[in-house]
C-alpha cells in the first residue's frame, strides 16, 4: 500500500524498476504479503510461554479451516480478506472479472496440503486432550479405547475403574474448570490417569523454553 511512495523514492533517486509497473507482478507481491501476513499471525499465536498443546492444535486447525475460507472467496474473486490485492486491482483500475486467481488457488491447495500432512499427527491426539481438558465433558463415545489406545496402556480393566470412579466424583467435578485440575487428582486413587495427565501437560506447544534458553546462553557467553 505503499507503492506510490516507493515510487517517488525511486524517482528521487533516478532509479527504474520495470516490476512497478507490470500490473500481474503487483497482484502477486499483493497476495504475497497477504497470504504472508496471515502465515505471521498464526506463528505469533503458537509463540510465548505457558501454551498448553491444545492452543497450538486450535491455532492450527483454525488457520486450515482458514485457508479453505479463503480459497472459496477466491473462488467467487471475492478480495475482502486480501486486502493488499485489492488495493492493488483497485488502484490498478481492474476490475474484480479481471482477476484471475488460478495461481494464488493452486498455492493455497498446497498450504492445506502441507498443514494436513504436517500436523496429521493431531487427529489422534484431539480426542486424548479432549478427555483430559475436561473429564466431566467427554462427546467420544469410547473413551477408553481412545485413551488406552493412545498411550499403549495394557491394564485397561484399571483405566476402566479409573475413569468411572473419576467421572463420578463431585468434589473433582466441582474443580473441572480449575486450570490446575490434575494437581487435585490423588495420584493414589487415580495411579493411571494422573500418570497420562502429566505426560499430555509435558507436552511442548512452543519452542519458546528452548528460544529463552538459547538467548540465555548468548547472553552468558557475551562480553558481559
Amino acid at each position: 500500500m505503499l507503492l506510490p511512495q516507493i515510487k517517488e523514492f525511486i524517482a528521487s533517486r533516478g532509479e527504474f524498476y520495470e516490476q512497478l509497473e507490470n500490473k500481474d507482478w503487483l497482484i502477486d507481491l499483493g497476495f504475497l504479503t497477504d497470504i504472508t501476513a496471515k502465515l505471521n499471525e498464526l506463528n505469533l499465536k503458537i509463540q510465548g510461554e505457558n501454551q498448553h498443546i491444545a492452543d497450538m492444535i486450535s491455532a492450527v486447525n483454525a488457520f486450515k479451516c482458514k485457508l479453505v475460507l479463503l480459497k472459496s472467496h477466491l473462488l467467487k474473486k471475492s478480495l475482502s480478506h486480501f486486502p493488499n490485492i485489492k488495493y492493488t486491482v483497485e488502484s490498478l483500475n481492474l476490475n474484480n472479472e479481471n482477476f484471475t486467481a488460478t495461481s494464488y488457488l493452486e498455492i493455497i491447495d498446497k498450504l492445506i496440503e502441507e498443514f494436513s500432512s504436517r500436523f496429521e499427527d493431531f487427529a489422534a491426539l484431539e480426542p486424548v486432550l479432549r478427555f483430559f481438558i475436561n473429564p466431566f465433558n467427554v462427546t467420544e463415545d469410547d473413551v477408553l479405547k481412545i485413551v488406552s489406545v493412545y498411550f499403549e496402556l495394557h491394564n485397561i480393566k484399571d483405566l476402566e475403574l479409573e475413569i468411572i470412579n473419576l467421572q463420578s466424583d463431585i468434589i473433582l467435578k466441582a474443580h473441572s474448570n480449575d486450570k490446575m485440575f490434575w494437581n487435585l487428582v490423588d495420584e493414589n486413587k487415580y495411579p493411571i490417569l494422573r500418570k497420562c495427565a502429566l505426560k499430555i501437560y509435558s507436552y511442548c506447544a512452543t519452542t519458546y523454553n528452548c528460544e529463552s534458553l538459547f538467548s540465555n546462553m548468548k547472553y552468558l557467553k557475551s562480553k558481559y
